[in-house]
């Protein structure tokens, strides 16, 4: 059962259930394409199960993703992009905050090295 305020998660039944991310850090490697492929493939077992995680050390994240058994790293505080291969092998989503009054796309893109 997913955590909720009232139920946190259960990391026993998570450590029971324990199998590897469907997902690695690879699955962020290749062509935008290619990186569809991958995460859509993964997707077609089911749903992917996403840790959301701010402003936390990254070795406490890793060690909360693999006890709990998740496919990707979500980071929305800010964690920056400097320090993303200490989550390996999970691949991780980077939340980019960006401001309501400044900065236009091609800023972001290239603080986060977009397309």
């Amino acid at each position: 059962l997913p955590a909720t305020p009232d139920r946190p998660l259960d990391t026993e039944a998570a450590k029971r259930q324990k199998r590897g991310p469907r997902l690695t850090s690879a699955a962020m490697e290749g062509s935008r394409e290619e990186v569809e492929a991958k995460w859509r493939a993964a997707t077609a077992l089911g749903p992917l199960f996403v840790g959301v995680f701010a402003n936390q050390p990254p070795a406490e994240v890793k060690k909360i993703a693999e006890d709990a058994g998740l496919d990707v790293i979500q980071l929305s505080g800010k964690e920056g992009w400097a320090d993303l291969d200490c989550y390996k092998p999970f691949p991780v989503i980077n939340a980019e905050h960006v401001s309501p009054t400044g900065g236009s796309a091609e800023e972001v893109l290239g603080k986060v090295g977009g397309e």
